[in-house]
């Protein structure tokens, strides 16, 4: 069971474009770290360092793996990718245990889709976010996928580790939910 006694399951959403912004605010609590496009949360560690020029209304459905327990930033996930119009079939797993069935899953299965990204947290119930990067990266389709780690931590360390184990972007979560919203155009960006 995850956190509060819920069952972790994998959860899968489609997300329209067609909900309008968010209408919560958050307090202000912005940190920084390392950046590549301006932005002091988000860096990409695949050697991408231009802007993605494709109109967000042009991008492809896509199919979303977000591995994150934590509720709230799950729906200021999907009011991302609602105000960024990302059109995305996203799927949520809420804990290590069942993201690394899932990937043993996909691995086995070829007729189970793989997502076209991941979103990864850092910090999760019963595996840790690195040993889930580290499990995806050994096998031959998850080598594949690219990954972004949505994470509250702006360690070196972690950046550092995250980049050996084969991540491909990075996105430092923000208490400010301007700065939070900042992850759609990172999304863009790799989707493009």
């Amino acid at each position: 069971k995850a956190r509060g006694g819920r069952t972790a399951a994998a959860v899968s959403v489609s997300v329209s474009p067609s909900v309008s912004g968010w209408s919560n605010g958050m307090a202000d609590g912005s940190g920084s770290n390392l950046s590549s496009d301006g932005d002091p949360r988000s860096i990409s560690l695949s050697g991408k360092q231009e802007m993605a020029t494709t109109d967000s209304a042009t991008l492809k459905p896509v199919h979303l793996l977000l591995i994150e327990d934590n509720r709230s930033d799950i729906y200021i996930f999907g009011e991302i990718l609602r105000q960024h119009r990302i059109e995305a079939t996203l799927t949520v797993i809420e804990d290590g245990d069942s993201a690394i069935h899932f990937f043993d899953e996909m691995e086995a299965n070829p007729e189970i889709s793989a997502p076209t990204l991941i979103l990864l947290d850092l910090n999760l119930p019963k595996r840790s976010g690195h040993e889930l990067l580290g499990h995806l990266k050994q096998g031959i389709r998850g080598k594949q996928i690219p990954v972004i780690v949505v994470t509250s931590s702006g360690s070196p360390k972690d950046l550092a580790s995250i980049a050996r184990l084969g991540a491909t972007g990075y996105f430092q979560k923000s208490a400010n939910l301007d700065a939070y919203m900042k992850l759609g155009d990172l999304l863009k960006k790799h989707l493009s």
